[in-house]
């Protein structure tokens, strides 16, 4: 798998946010939040059907680790299509956000890690390539 993470910032959510308040309240009951928000790319180069998620974790240089599967906002804000199945050749753009926890200090952000979770085969459930570590500097 080749993966681009870009623009990979840390955004601020509010109340005065009113676009888009119905689709927080079904994510989050918190009002103000702070969010970390990440463009990807991502090409099958095997020549196999396979199974990857970009950004399985984070873990933040305070030690705070936050999961793909348990974080509140990627599933429902994010574009879905950078995780998942991959045809043999296929490339696809969008991005992932996840909401800091309540008591992380954006102030004091130095960087985040990104792990990826390992490449399945669609078609064995055999795993092709183990996770990997990026980390992103502020």
């Amino acid at each position: 798998m080749d993966v681009t993470y870009e623009d990979v910032k840390v955004l601020h959510r509010n109340n005065d946010d009113r676009v888009h308040e119905a689709e927080f309240a079904w994510i989050t009951d918190r009002t103000e939040f702070d969010y970390v928000q990440i463009n990807i790319n991502v090409e099958n180069l095997s020549e196999e059907h396979v199974n990857f998620n970009p950004i399985a974790q984070i873990v933040t240089n305070s030690g705070q680790q936050i999961d793909y599967f348990d974080a509140e906002f990627v599933q429902y804000y994010s574009n879905a299509e950078v995780a998942g199945e991959f045809r043999e050749g296929v490339k696809k753009d969008g991005f992932m956000a996840f909401i800091l926890p309540e008591n992380f200090d954006v102030d004091e952000l130095e960087w985040l890690r990104f792990y990826t979770n390992d490449v399945f085969s669609e078609d064995t459930f055999e795993t092709l390539a183990g996770e990997e570590e990026i980390e992103i500097n502020f």
